[in-house]
């Protein structure tokens, strides 16, 4: 199970081996979910019985409400990158965010700033400050969600 505190006394939570991601009061009644794609059955049951690819591995929300969830490398993956997908608040994707070096710590700010603290290929570990736009160059923002 994972877990990320969201905007207005909320909470997202998922289970690790399926693409489902809850919005919960702190008091347990669901406000919506969010299921990406149809689960692909798998024929070899490793990884936690996963039901399909990919395992997700952790999941944050920014100040927006924007879902950050991390994928579990797959076997063969190379373990020195970090790949996030990305909802907006009213639950659309928006694409895939590449780390290119392992992450140990991450906090998601507000417009879309995030601090990592990252290992690079020496094993050193450093701070990195990485600013999400648009690909018009916009900044994160909260959207007007029709649902």
């Amino acid at each position: 199970m994972i877990w990320g505190i969201g905007r207005a006394g909320t909470v997202w939570v998922a289970h690790r081996a399926a693409y489902r991601l809850h919005e919960m009061t702190f008091t347990g009644d669901t406000i919506r979910t969010v299921e990406l794609g149809s689960p692909i059955p798998r024929a070899d049951v490793g990884r936690e019985q996963a039901e399909f690819e990919p395992v997700l591995a952790a999941l944050d929300v920014s100040p927006e409400g924007w879902l950050w969830v991390r994928r579990e490398p797959k076997d063969g993956d190379d373990e020195g990158v970090s790949i996030w997908d990305l909802l907006d608040n009213c639950s659309r994707y928006r694409g895939v965010v590449t780390i290119p070096w392992q992450v140990r710590a991450m906090h998601i700010g507000a417009a879309g700033e995030v601090h990592a603290v990252v290992v690079g290929t020496l094993g050193v570990s450093h701070v990195l400050r990485l600013q999400l736009e648009s690909r018009t160059g916009d900044a994160v923002t909260v959207e007007t969600c029709r649902f």
